[in-house]
């Protein structure tokens, strides 16, 4: 290839990135613009979302997560019945023996409160650091429904999000129309949105596409139930399970976008944007993501966000101490997209 031709094309395409990048109406514009940036005062919360999101780091700051929260509830968990009833054990196992202390009673204080969930934390991730991650997990009770069985739960769960989804486009005013995917764990819907005074770039099209994995039951340790805040009874596997994107076009502006489903059910589209790139997008994204059940991560180039509880936190590059999460994105107050 002729280097003059080269260069001159790159040349373009750069004038044309960077007109795009300093204009705040289009997507890359908003894009580009710096998140507000706000530190977490509570340690607890940053320990919370930083278990959560732990497939965003490698293994080994994973097992630096884990080993924090094991160190900062196991102490209390002690003093509670579970940890009674191992050294209530312990304790007949002594006199079994006619010793105290004794390495029997010692195995078996060990043996139950592993059987209790207290003592160990588990890895559950099987691979090195994810670029996205989602999960669900869901109490016994959840939206008013008993999940008394794995096809109930999967059920709920599933109902929910559709009706979710339904309901954030009609809070806003937009309409919106879903696209059924031929494989059962994928949804797809097409919004329509209005423009809003609040954000100088609204795109002209926005697809929402949504993958929602088997829900399993989970046996946590007590260590964790005290972290999350309830007992969770369901889940879906670790990894990217539940998972929210926003696709925004025209990503360039003046060019055709458009996408369509193949015959296999894969969806495909044509200058579209992940919308977690801007505020907008992070926004929609929140409230989805506004209950203590369900988290999104995603960590790649100008794409580092956990949206959990409402909130969309930064995530660092590197655990300190068990903790990777010590800021929240775009403050508190963004919520209102009317």
């Amino acid at each position: 290839m002729d280097h003059r031709f080269l260069s001159a094309f790159v040349l373009i395409w750069t004038i044309l990135v960077s007109g795009c990048a300093s204009d705040p109406t289009t997507f890359l514009g908003a894009a580009y613009d710096t998140p507000h940036r706000e530190p977490i005062n509570n340690k607890r919360e940053g320990l919370l979302v930083s278990y959560l999101s732990r497939g965003l780091v490698d293994s080994g700051e994973r097992q630096e997560v884990l080993a924090r929260v094991k160190g900062e509830y196991l102490a209390s968990l002690e003093k509670e019945s579970l940890y009674k009833e191992a050294v209530g054990a312990g304790l007949i196992a002594d006199a079994l023996v006619g010793q105290h202390q004794s390495s029997l009673g010692s195995d078996v204080r060990v043996a139950t409160l592993a059987a209790s969930g207290v003592a160990t934390l588990v890895d559950s991730f099987n691979s090195d650091e994810r670029e996205n991650i989602s999960q669900a997990y869901l109490p016994e009770v959840f939206n008013g429904e008993l999940l008394d069985s794995q096809e109930k739960a999967q059920k709920v769960l599933r109902g929910f999000v559709h009706a979710k989804l339904e309901g954030l486009a009609q809070s806003l005013g937009w309409s919106v129309s879903s696209i059924d995917h031929t494989e059962d764990n994928w949804l797809l819907y097409v919004f329509n949105p209005a423009k809003h005074t609040e954000y100088e770039y609204m795109p002209e099209s926005i697809i929402a596409t949504f993958y929602l994995g088997e829900v399993h039951p989970v046996y946590t340790s007590a260590a964790e139930n005290v972290l999350l805040g309830f007992n969770p009874k369901w889940a879906t596997r670790p990894g990217n399970t539940f998972y929210l994107q926003f696709l925004f076009a025209p990503r360039i502006p003046d060019k055709e976008h458009s996408y369509g489903v193949d015959d296999e059910g894969n969806l495909w589209h044509k200058n579209y944007g992940d919308g977690v790139r801007t505020l907008l997008g992070r926004n929609l994204l929140r409230l989805f993501y506004d209950t203590p059940y369900f988290v999104r991560g995603v960590r790649a180039f100008r794409s580092k966000a956990v949206i959990y509880n409402g909130n969309v936190y930064h995530p660092s590059s590197s655990a300190s101490n068990g903790i990777f999460i010590w800021d929240r994105l775009d403050g508190l107050n963004n919520l209102n997209l009317k």
